[in-house]
């Protein structure tokens, strides 16, 4: 079975953000390569077990019902996904986070923001 794994524009914006404040650092190649990395992981594991995250207990806390989050220890990053209506085949990427940052901030802006 194939996943469509859909990168909304909010995750592109945060993950092009964070390669920016790295690439201070490490260099803009190092930093591409360093966040390709991770969403290779990501994809990895979602594209064979879409479910196989945990859910995220802190959005279902506040109301914004199902939502799975991958976490990466090696990066301490976490990100934040649904999957479509017809489960198991589409999954929209929405939240790209450091495992610190408050999930419950960053989930309000993303639904007001969202049209």
């Amino acid at each position: 079975m194939t996943i469509a794994i859909d990168y909304t524009s909010r995750f592109k914006l945060q993950t092009r953000d964070w390669v920016k404040y790295l690439a201070r650092d490490i260099g803009y190649r190092a930093a591409q390569r360093y966040i390709d990395n991770i969403l290779d992981r990501f994809e990895q594991r979602v594209s064979t077990f879409p479910m196989g995250c945990s859910q995220c207990i802190e959005s279902e806390v506040v109301g914004f019902g199902h939502y799975y989050e991958f976490i990466d220890t090696k990066a301490q990053v976490r990100i934040i996904y649904r999957l479509g209506e017809e489960r198991g085949t589409h999954v929209s990427v929405l939240l790209f986070l450091r495992t610190r940052q408050n999930l419950r901030d960053q989930l309000f802006k993303l639904v007001l923001m969202t049209p």
